[in-house]
């Protein structure tokens, strides 16, 4: 994670989603649990129901891949709650909402997926 205005990094974010279920439309939907690791602490994250996340491949006119040579970015969104966390979140709660896009790789790309959050 970097700062949005300085450019300097803040952190890193780890996501595990499982499992996954694809729609005949192409959409998928997943569980996940985020790890934000921040200078100040962690804070835990999980979408509790199947299908927490869901997200729909988006037309590459409108958002073509920029971190995979060949592949496409899936748009969408997940719900959850704060789990827990440590140093100056150890006593967050509450719910959180997200927004993501992750570039799928469609070809031999080693860098495979990349995600960006908002």
């Amino acid at each position: 994670m970097y700062d949005a205005v300085t450019g300097q990094p803040q952190g890193n974010v780890t996501v595990w989603g499982t499992p996954f279920t694809i729609a005949a439309n192409g959409s998928s939907c997943f569980s996940e649990l985020i790890v934000f690791n921040l200078p100040q602490g962690s804070i835990y994250t999980h979408s509790p129901k199947p299908n927490g996340t869901c997200g729909g491949a988006i037309d590459p006119k409108l958002d073509p891949p920029t971190h995979v040579t060949t592949g496409e970015v899936v748009g969408g969104r997940g719900d959850g709650v704060i789990v827990g966390g440590t140093g100056k979140y150890k006593n967050w709660t509450g719910t959180y909402t997200d927004r993501v896009f992750v570039e799928l790789s469609t070809g031999t790309d080693p860098r495979g997926i990349a995600f960006e959050t908002g």
